[in-house]
């Protein structure tokens, strides 16, 4: 029994490379919610108080300011332009974070997308829309990075700290080939998904993992 199930592993499966343009199937983990099989950039970040005031004024000092006033998401927000900054510098090609539908290159890795979220999500297999520039990029070394204090100190802290982990996030020119990391694709536009969302047992006896 153990050498049968070694015998019935295979790796995750990844893209050929690390950017390109659709078509490309992907896996997306969506709420089991009335969802558009349409997926779009939402664009959430852009939209938000936190991000026009940071933009008008990216500074530490600025974000501190927002943060004591309360304004929603600064931290989220100083983060991600943090990685937008970077991605701005090395692969100023890659659809940003900020305009991207959020995929999966494996759907066991959209599967597991509910260990994150911890809350329940629906899998369904899609496909990037002819022509629509998609990347890789290491989910793993993203996360919201919280300044050690609320002044303007603990933001040029946390922003320090978040272009470390973009650096790791962004993949640069290559693909880990000895560390493990979670696979996502950032889309820039949209992707198709199927209807009828997939069911893990279904996947798992598909790719010979187990029989019933």
């Amino acid at each position: 029994m153990e050498s049968l199930r070694y015998l019935n592993m295979r790796p995750l499966v990844r893209p050929p490379t690390l950017s390109g343009v659709g078509p490309l199937e992907v896996f997306r983990a969506i709420a089991p919610v009335t969802q558009n099989l349409v997926q779009t950039p939402q664009r959430f970040v852009l939209s938000s108080n936190a991000h026009a005031g940071l933009v008008a004024n990216p500074t530490a000092a600025t974000a501190a300011a927002l943060h004591a006033a309360q304004v929603p998401s600064v931290i989220k927000v100083w983060t991600e332009l943090a990685f937008e900054s970077v991605r701005a510098s090395i692969v100023p090609d890659a659809p940003s974070r900020l305009s991207s539908v959020y995929a999966t290159a494996d759907v066991y890795e959209a599967f597991s997308f509910t260990e994150i979220t911890n809350g329940a999500h629906y899998v369904h297999r899609g496909v990037v829309q002819d022509g629509v520039p998609w990347r890789l990029v290491d989910m793993g070394s993203f996360e919201i990075v919280h300044p050690p204090t609320a002044d303007e100190a603990g933001f040029e802290e946390a922003w320090k700290v978040a272009l470390d982990k973009a650096n790791r996030y962004w993949l640069k020119d290559r693909i880990p080939a000895s560390t493990p990391f979670f696979a996502e694709i950032l889309v820039g536009g949209t992707v198709n998904l199927d209807p009828k969302p997939l069911r893990l047992l279904d996947v798992l006896e598909a790719d010979g993992f187990i029989s019933r």
